[in-house]
C-alpha cells in the first residue's frame, strides 16, 4: 500500500507539546521505509520547524524525513494541475497531485478540509489509518517488511 503523509503529521510528531504526537509517531514509525512525502511539503515542514526549533535542529529533522521516506517531486505540469483542484488550499491540492502521480492509495492528513477535498484518492485520519493496520495484520502494509 502507497500511503503518502501530509505535513500536519511530521509536525505533530517533531514539534513540542502537539497533542497528537502520540498518534502521528505511531503512523511515522509504521510508514518509515515506505511512507511517501512531496518534496513541497519539506519547505512547509522546514519552515515551522525552524520558526520554533532553529535552523540546525530543523535541518536535522528535514535530513531524517528524507532518509526515512520516499521523496515525490513537482514539476510545473504537477503546479498547474493543483490549481485546477477544487479547493483554495494549494498546498493541499499539490499533495493530491503528487499522491496522484505516485499512485498512492490513500493520503493520512489531520486537515479536515483536505479530507473533504474530492482529489480521487482517500484522505484518511492518522487514527483511521493505525485503525486499518490493526485490522487487517494479515497483509502486510509494509511491502519491505
Amino acid at each position: 500500500m502507497k500511503v503518502i503523509i501530509d505535513n500536519n503529521i511530521f509536525l505533530d510528531s517533531f514539534l513540542p507539546n502537539r497533542e497528537h504526537k502520540p498518534v502521528s509517531d505511531i503512523v511515522l514509525a509504521e510508514c518509515k521505509g515506505y511512507g511517501l512525502v512531496s518534496v513541497s511539503s519539506l519547505t512547509d515542514i522546514y519552515y515551522f520547524l525552524n520558526k520554533e526549533l532553529g535552523s540546525e535542529r530543523a535541518k536535522i529533522i528535514i535530513r531524517k524525513i528524507i532518509t526515512n521516506y520516499d521523496i515525490i517531486d513537482s514539476t510545473k505540469a504537477d503546479a498547474l494541475a493543483a490549481l485546477d483542484l477544487p479547493t483554495n488550499d494549494f498546498e493541499d491540492a499539490l499533495v493530491a497531485v503528487c499522491a496522484i502521480k505516485a499512485s498512492a492509495d490513500i493520503i493520512v492528513s489531520r486537515d479536515k478540509k483536505f479530507r473533504k477535498m474530492n482529489c480521487g484518492i482517500s484522505v484518511i485520519t492518522p487514527e483511521d489509518f493505525l485503525r486499518s493496520i490493526l485490522a487487517d495484520k494479515r497483509t502486510p502494509l509494509n511491502p519491505k517488511r
